[in-house]
């Protein structure tokens, strides 16, 4: 009798891994849903860039800027404005 309920669940619990195995899986808790459009995709998620220069610029004025943290700031912060 103690072996024949033994097999019942030994076969109970590899149907179960079996039936969890053919399942569909599951979205991620908070993940956003895709969309064809690629913009909107990009718009979800903003991307930082971070550059570390060692110290904060006097200026950012293009007409002031005399010091390489200056004109380096002001020219990747105006590279978007002036490129084609």
């Amino acid at each position: 009798m103690q072996k024949k309920r033994i097999s019942l669940l030994m076969l109970f619990l590899v149907m179960t891994l079996v039936m969890a195995a053919c399942a569909a899986p599951m979205a991620a808790p908070g993940a956003a849903d895709t969309s064809s459009d690629g913009a909107a995709a990009v718009a979800s998620n903003p991307v930082t860039l971070d550059i570390n220069l060692g110290t904060e610029p006097p200026s950012l004025d293009p007409s002031l800027g005399t010091d390489t943290t200056s004109i380096s700031v002001i020219n990747e912060t105006f590279l978007g404005l002036t490129e084609l």
